[in-house]
């Protein structure tokens, strides 16, 4: 779980900070950051798989075009994206085995620049990163946690750095170290991928972690047309996206979930939720067709026979793709929802904040040591219903012109 976000230098940021809680809408005007916001996560996330301008190619612009311009034409040298993370206390490695962590409460930090080389080209080059414990006593966001939310999730029991930097002679060198095993450090004159992209062995299990995270989290910019479509059986089992391989999704969902008792599943979880909030919805299918080797939806409302999602309502369609993530077995983490009004009527979308509301929280591990399995939503809006039906903490007014001190507090949630 994301909980605090800091930008420096990065598109129209300069010294911003953001607490998040599980469930948050950001406010504002046309041209407030909302967008930004979710460009500088979403460049974040990609850095923990892919080098640094394979990251600016997931965002919007140029590779430029990320460091931000002053209004007196001077543009920033370096950007410096932080992220604080609430971790599972225990997690599966890629051989399946279950790996237990001592610190859950984590600080990542990467600071990089646009350099001219001796060839001429230009490159995103990696100044500083940091991967470091955050302690007991300074930790704000878990302060605020009551007594009976989920403080168990919080471990605290590392001292000192996971991951530094040091600037030797013309090497920037970084080194990972985790007790008890021998540090490892990468040298490089020109680092342009990030060291938690590039660790893979077990014996750094908070490293791994943390990319984990990074790496899980989704972006849903969902597209009507793509979400009408049939799937093929051979596509993406991760919802991607513009939600073009959402029957797909829905397919693997219903193997995985289903039981004698409940043969469709996760599937009849996401109908009630739709049910709900979309009077006359009476459920959807998913079909295969063998010859084609594709999957595709089919949706019935009262008192009609089920039809094609090539004519379901954009509103229906995304509803159905936000509670399919949502009922993922195989996903928690961040979420960030663009325009969750698009399609939808107002009394509508007033119920489903509430729900939303309902479903993302830090409730109490149902048993002793149970992982943390929170999945987490971010939305941004123009929409004055959403805005009426927020309750206090939920809403956060973007403002460009916002600045914090580095660690201090950020702008204020209402």
């Amino acid at each position: 779980m994301l909980t605090r976000i800091e930008i420096d230098g990065f598109k129209s940021f300069d010294h911003f900070a953001l607490d998040f809680e599980p469930f948050m809408v950001l406010l504002g005007q046309n041209a407030s950051g909302k967008s930004n916001l979710f460009d500088a996560l979403r460049f974040l996330s990609a850095t923990a798989t892919q080098d640094l301008r394979g990251a600016a190619k997931d965002v919007r612009g140029e590779a430029q075009g990320l460091f931000r311009q002053y209004a007196d034409g001077n543009v920033a040298e370096t950007i410096t994206l932080a992220a604080e993370l609430l971790l599972p206390n225990k997690f599966l490695n890629s051989y399946g085995e279950e790996v237990k962590l001592s610190q859950t409460r984590l600080r990542y930090e990467l600071q990089f620049c646009m350099r001219t080389l001796a060839n001429g080209l230009d490159r995103l080059v990696i100044l500083d990163e940091e991967l470091t414990p955050i302690g007991s006593a300074d930790d704000p966001w878990a302060a605020r946690l009551s007594t009976g939310q989920s403080r168990q999730w919080l471990k605290y029991g590392s001292k000192g750095p996971l991951l530094w930097t040091d600037q030797i002679d013309d090497l920037t060198v970084v080194t990972v170290q985790e007790d008890p095993n021998e540090p490892w450090q990468l040298a490089a004159k020109v680092p342009e991928a990030t060291a938690l992209s590039r660790v893979n062995t077990a014996d750094f299990k908070h490293l791994l972690a943390v990319r984990e995270e990074l790496r899980s989290w989704r972006f849903l910019q969902l597209d009507p047309a793509a979400l009408r479509s049939p799937s093929s059986a051979l596509a993406n089992e991760t919802l991607d996206p513009n939600g073009s391989n959402l029957p797909t999704v829905l397919s693997r969902i219903k193997a995985e979930t289903a039981s004698e008792d409940r043969p469709d599943g996760a599937l009849g979880d996401i109908a009630l939720e739709l049910g709900g909030l979309i009077e006359g919805f009476r459920g959807f299918a998913v079909e295969e067709d063998k010859s084609s080797r594709e999957f595709s939806l089919r949706v019935t409302m009262r008192n009609e026979p089920p039809f094609l999602a090539q004519v379901a309502s954009d509103g229906t369609l995304r509803l159905l793709a936000l509670w399919t993530l949502m009922h993922d077995p195989q996903y928690t983490g961040l979420v960030c929802f663009e325009e969750p009004e698009n399609g939808l009527h107002p009394g509508r979308l007033t119920k489903l904040i509430g729900r939303l509301r309902d479903v993302l929280k830090l409730d109490d591990p149902p048993v002793e040591d149970e992982p943390l399995r929170a999945t987490q939503l971010l939305m941004n809006s123009h929409s004055p219903v959403v805005l009426a039906a927020l309750e206090d903490g939920e809403g956060v007014f973007l403002d460009t012109t916002t600045v914090v001190t580095p660690g201090g507090d950020p702008p204020p949630a209402r």
